[in-house]
């Protein structure tokens, strides 16, 4: 047995905020474009058994739940493609359609970009709502909000505060996101979930303008620079093996190229400029190479989201300790 979610209507009226009237900036129109509007079907979960004969789905026993799947595939009408494998806890929706409802009514007319993983497995949506942030000399951060979600549980459906840098189109992504919701059918009051987004963006924006600030006022030299990155991406020369040093020491020269490039840009170095030419290393070249496959953006991305930046961390830690 399947079951099908029943389609929202799909529109861009009724908003909390209304800026314009861009349909090309319009979360549906971005998902079309790139074939996330696509819906699924629940199909339970089973097994052939060669003994009893047939297939055999394991359904609850006793409760309210009585006779339901124990377990579901979600899986794309369109290709039949299997997204994800649940227990009956899991919240059905038609896949991410309640999320873009959710964003455009939001949000309206602010979508920049859809990004899909694998065969739709996961999603980030990226809304631009203001203004770049001057940091002074002709640098500008620009803020944004980057929704995640998911149809196979690896992550859940919340929204980040993201810092993009222009000059590098470096994505500076808070660890901690604004606002997480569990993958259901149920809906916040809008209004407060709005407040909620808004708050948190307005302060991390401000935090972190107030930061980038101090570190663009302490200058850094060439040898301070060097000493971080031998500091942050340790080689044991005696002991590694030939490929982890080569790998290494790639990573290093990436750092080491990013370096030069902040600061041909920007003049005399800064903290903020070894910051940012850690970070932009670990966003654009370490973590978008795939082995054999040359190198994916949208790995970097995924990763960012995941937390897994230990070079920027551990630069922004030592950056910020005097």
């Amino acid at each position: 047995m399947s079951y099908q979610i029943e389609q929202p209507e799909l529109h861009s009226g009724h908003h909390l905020l209304d800026k314009g009237q861009d349909e090309t900036k319009s979360v549906f129109h971005v998902a079309k474009a790139v074939g996330a509007d696509f819906h699924v079907d629940y199909l339970e979960s089973g097994y052939f058994d060669p003994e009893r004969g047939g297939y055999h789905v394991p359904r609850i026993q006793g409760g309210t739940n009585r006779g339901v799947a124990r377990s579901f595939h979600v899986v794309r009408r369109d290709t039949r493609q299997e997204l994800g494998h649940h227990s009956n806890r899991y919240g059905k929706t038609d896949a991410y359609h309640p999320v873009f409802e959710t964003v455009e009514r939001l949000f309206p007319h602010s979508t920049e970009s859809i990004t899909l993983f694998g065969e739709g497995q996961r999603i980030v949506i990226c809304q631009n709502l203001g203004e770049p942030i001057d940091l002074g000399q002709g640098e500008e951060i620009k803020p944004m909000l980057y929704w995640t979600s998911s149809l196979d549980g690896r992550w859940r459906t919340a929204v980040y505060d993201v810092m993009n840098r222009l000059f590098c189109q470096n994505q500076l992504i808070n660890k901690k996101p604004i606002m997480a919701v569990k993958h259901t059918t149920n809906h916040n009051d809008m209004l407060q979930v709005r407040s909620q987004i808004m708050k948190g963006y307005m302060e991390r924006a401000e935090t972190f303008k107030n930061m980038a600030k101090v570190m663009k006022d302490q200058s850094y030299t060439d040898h301070e620079f060097e000493q971080l990155v031998q500091t942050i991406v340790p080689i044991d020369w005696a002991d590694d093996a030939r490929r982890r040093i080569d790998r290494l020491t790639t990573e290093r020269s990436n750092m080491y190229a990013t370096w030069r490039s902040e600061t041909e840009g920007w003049g005399s170095g800064n903290r903020w400029l070894a910051y940012n030419a850690v970070q932009g290393a670990e966003q654009h070249r370490i973590n978008t190479r795939v082995r054999g496959q040359g190198r994916n953006a949208s790995r970097s991305l995924a990763m960012a989201i995941e937390g897994k930046t230990p070079y920027a961390d551990k630069a922004l830690a030592i950056l910020q300790e005097d």
